[in-house]
């Protein structure tokens, strides 16, 4: 078995602002401050940690000289002798001038590459600003933006961190934390503070004062894999904490844990669990917890290819290995098609595909091209889900014949943190995904392809939502939501569509749905609008946005919350759709 070199593994972790406060002597930075701390007192530290002497106290609105600040804690004089209290109990005395541009010539650096901006960094009472976005490219980190809440949408791993642009409180997976200063837009472009990143995402952020610089470095793991190992690839834990498996299936006998970090060969896979040797017996740990290496590079695998047929349709479907995040975009050129994906390993198709010709697999750049030529009369849809990527290939259906074989794609509102409307008792967003998973089991049934944006109570942003359903092809995109209104009166039905892309299907869908809505659930009939929201105006293919009722009128808040009402809704959602396609 060959030997294969792994490099010491970097925590995965996140950036994308900076905020930095500068160390200075006490005769540049000397400035004052206001301790607030409620009924309290606040502790003064011999250290600018929790865990040093106590060497004192100060009262609820006491004044305090700040001379300097270290990594969340402010430096300060106290009866004659240096002292730290935490900076999250002080508030500093506001300067006459709080916003600045930083001097020309600000050099920031990441993992050794200098980063560019196109808009300057900005200084706000001694913190440093900085575009989230070019940081979030520069450390590969998710970042997302919502436009019409104005937020900033950040993911890494386990941790969703969400800011809104002037406002100096942030969700952090669903919990409130207050940070400052708050983000704010320059020149369209849209600023994030540091400190907070770089100690919740363990980034090491150092400024020169000196030299006009700043460095952001990623913290390498505490644990060290061996320089060689053996096995077909090396495996990093990426999860806190990993069940070891006695089969490849999470019913079968957990045998112990490993923990992030971890070193493990990986011998074979068995659908999308790698084996792998525990305490000298084989076992079995899901593989998208492992960052899977090859002579010191990270490996991202596309294999255990299936073609299956149903009918005229057939499906591949390659099996995502490894933790990592596999991209995949989709171009047609006539009936020529080109999957661009960033997979370094991709399994060849090695039977013969009703509908598609010339099907090949090609090596480009660090990833690969999937090719193929699609056959008169049919057409392709790839799908890129969590664990899959996968071609369907079918006859080219058009409106008249029939829901069977129609890619649909149900998208319930809302989601996690955000809850959309709540009043008298029900949450929007438990409301619309009972009615969307009941409207996929019904189309389902009657052979429909359906893609859900969420099965579960997590979140999308907009853009995501619209580009799932446009980068999966779908036929339909039909958004499931409730409605609210300061008048606690108002009630009734009402879908929307916009006229941006496939208006005049676009408004037909809403008709049909709408109407099958009334007829079932005997609500007040609003009607059919027409409406720019985000997520029907940025589809491609026929789009509506159904709003079944209100939440803040208390009769139909009660209809809202009752199964019997929800499974009317998606019945009439579901026959609109069928209505639609006959």
């Amino acid at each position: 078995m060959m030997n294969r070199q792994v490099l010491n593994k970097p925590f995965f972790m996140m950036m994308f602002v900076l905020v930095f406060f500068f160390s200075v002597t006490s005769a540049a930075f000397a400035k004052s401050g206001t301790v607030n701390v409620g009924s309290g007192s606040l502790n003064v530290r011999a250290e600018a940690s929790q865990t040093a002497q106590i060497i004192g106290s100060l009262a609820n609105g006491q004044k305090v000289e700040i001379t300097g600040t270290l990594s969340g804690w402010y430096k300060i004089n106290y009866n004659n002798r240096v002292g730290y209290v935490s900076s999250d109990f002080v508030v500093e005395a506001k300067e006459s001038t709080t916003q600045v541009p930083t001097s020309k010539g600000t050099v920031i650096t990441v993992n050794g590459s200098r980063l560019n901006l196109d808009v300057e960094p900005l200084k706000e009472n001694n913190r440093l600003l900085v575009p989230f976005r070019a940081i979030g490219e520069a450390l590969g980190i998710e970042v997302d933006w919502d436009q019409k809440k104005q937020q900033v949408i950040a993911k890494d791993g386990d941790k969703t961190v969400i800011f809104t642009v002037n406002s100096t409180k942030i969700l952090v997976n669903g919990k409130t934390e207050t940070i400052s200063p708050a983000p704010k837009i320059v020149k369209e472009r849209t600023l994030l503070p540091l400190r907070y990143f770089s100690e919740t995402f363990g980034a090491n952020v150092d400024w020169n004062e000196k030299n006009n610089t700043v460095t952001i470095v990623r913290a390498e793991s505490s644990t060290k894999p061996p320089q060689s190992i053996s096995g077909i690839y090396a495996g990093v834990v990426n999860a806190s904490t990993l069940n070891v498996r006695s089969q490849a299936n999470t019913s079968s006998t957990t045998l112990g844990t490993l923990k992030k970090g971890d070193l493990v060969d990986v011998l074979d896979f068995t659908n999308q669990w790698a084996k792998i040797t525990f305490n000298g017996r084989e076992a079995y740990v899901h593989s998208q917890y492992l960052n899977l290496m090859n002579n010191s590079q990270q490996v991202l695998i596309l294999g255990d290819v299936q073609v299956s047929q149903t009918g005229n349709t057939s499906k591949i479907t390659w099996l995502k290995l490894g933790g990592g995040a596999i991209s995949a975009t989709q171009r047609v050129d006539g009936q020529s098609v080109t999957i661009d994906t960033n997979a370094t390993e991709v399994a060849r198709v090695l039977r013969a595909v009703q509908g598609l010709t010339a099907l090949d697999v090609v090596k480009q750049g660090n990833g690969h091209q999937i090719q193929f030529t699609v056959e008169d009369g049919y057409e392709a849809l790839m799908t890129n889900a969590t664990g899959e990527l996968s071609i369907t290939v079918k006859p080219i259906s058009e409106k008249g014949t029939g829901i069977k074989g129609q890619r649909i794609v149900i998208d319930a509102g809302h989601g996690d943190h955000d809850p959309g409307a709540v009043s008298n008792g029900v949450r929007e967003k438990d409301i619309v995904l009972d009615v969307a998973l009941r409207v996929e089991t019904l189309l389902k049934n009657a052979g429909a392809d359906v893609l859900m944006t969420r099965s579960n109570d997590s979140f999308l942003s907009l853009e995501e939502r619209t580009k799932f359903a446009n980068n999966n092809q779908a036929d339909a995109f039909v958004s499931i939501h409730a409605n609210a209104a300061t008048n606690t009166s108002a009630n009734g039905t009402e879908t929307y569509w916009d006229k941006t892309n496939a208006a005049a299907e676009s408004e037909e869908l809403a008709k049909s749905i709408q109407e099958k809505l009334i007829e079932k659930l005997g609500t007040n009939d609003r009607g059919v609008r027409q409406s720019g929201f985000y997520v029907i105006k940025n589809t491609k293919m026929p789009s509506v946005l159904v709003e079944l009722g209100f939440v803040t009128n208390p009769e139909e808040a009660k209809k809202l919350a009752d199964n019997t009402f929800r499974q009317k809704a998606a019945e009439a959602i579901y026959e609109g759709i069928v209505e639609f396609y006959q």
